[in-house]
């Protein structure tokens, strides 16, 4: 009686620390996912701007042959070849967070895709999968998350669209939707798309249209990529904040469960013990 009453006592405490750890978690993410939304509600101002200004340019050169255009808006021979940016997660304890990511893209798999993965669990799922080719892996780009570092990342993704033969580049990554859901989005990159045919009024501009087209595009897509980024990032941590809230309530209530059978075990030791002292008086 007294071992299984010790035993009782031992997993109360485990459960009571474990509580200690996902509570701990759920704090830091809660934090994390509020700073993020402000920043990613930001940046979604500003990436619509950006193309405001990139449409109205294109507007003035609709007429401009295809192989006169920017490399980045040129449409390209079909060569069924597509890059595909795959943003994960690089810590676990996010529930359904990636493991979702990976179906979503398993679903959308196309012939000769290859890979760029953001996060560690995109390069552990990817690497499972024989058929898919890892491009480039960058699974540090989400940790101390700054604007630099999506720079440096368009530099490589713009270098690499131009010098190779990919029909198009493409982004699969957790939208956020709410505090309770996030969607699986994917949303193409490259080439940059418009309606030319739009006949809205596009305004005049003193510099050279195509400079500003080249330089406007690459804005747009650190903008753009920022959007997307922050919005993993929001909607991971939102995850895990879920996930860590649902654990504690169910350590709580298994702390409960056995708070209660401690008590029954302790009540049956203190019956037992006074039915032995008892049944030794009566033999006196």
């Amino acid at each position: 009686m007294g071992q299984s009453l010790n035993n009782i006592k031992r997993r109360i405490n485990t459960i009571n620390s474990t509580r200690k750890i996902t509570s701990s978690m759920k704090l830091v993410s809660n934090v994390k996912c509020r700073r993020f939304m402000v920043e990613e509600y930001k940046q979604r101002e500003y990436s619509s701007l950006l193309r405001n200004v990139i449409l109205d340019c294109l507007k003035l050169v609709k007429d401009v042959p295809n192989d006169e255009l920017p490399i980045l808006i040129q449409n390209r021979k079909i060569t069924n070849h597509r890059l595909v940016i795959l943003v994960s997660s690089t810590l676990g304890l996010c529930g359904g967070y990636n493991s979702e990511l990976f179906k979503f893209y398993k679903d959308n798999y196309k012939k000769n895709d290859e890979v760029v993965v953001i996060g560690e669990k995109a390069r552990v799922e990817v690497l499972k999968h024989q058929n898919i080719k890892i491009h480039a892996e960058f699974k540090d780009i989400l940790d101390k998350y700054n604007v630099y570092k999506v720079k440096n990342f368009v530099k490589y993704l713009s270098e690499l669209y131009i010098n190779s033969d990919f029909d198009e580049v493409v982004i699969i990554y957790h939208k956020y939707v709410n505090s309770l859901v996030s969607k699986i989005v994917l949303e193409k990159l490259l080439p940059f798309e418009v309606n030319k045919d739009d006949p809205t009024y596009a305004p005049l501009y003193d510099q050279n249209i195509y400079e500003i087209i080249d330089v406007s595009i690459k804005e747009y897509l650190s903008s753009i990529l920022n959007d997307c980024f922050l919005s993993s990032l929001v909607s991971e941590h939102s995850a895990r904040r879920n996930a860590m809230d649902n654990a504690d309530k169910n350590a709580k209530d298994i702390v409960s469960k056995l708070q209660l059978e401690y008590n029954k075990e302790r009540q049956q030791s203190i019956t037992q013990e006074i039915t032995e002292v008892v049944a030794g008086s009566k033999n006196k």
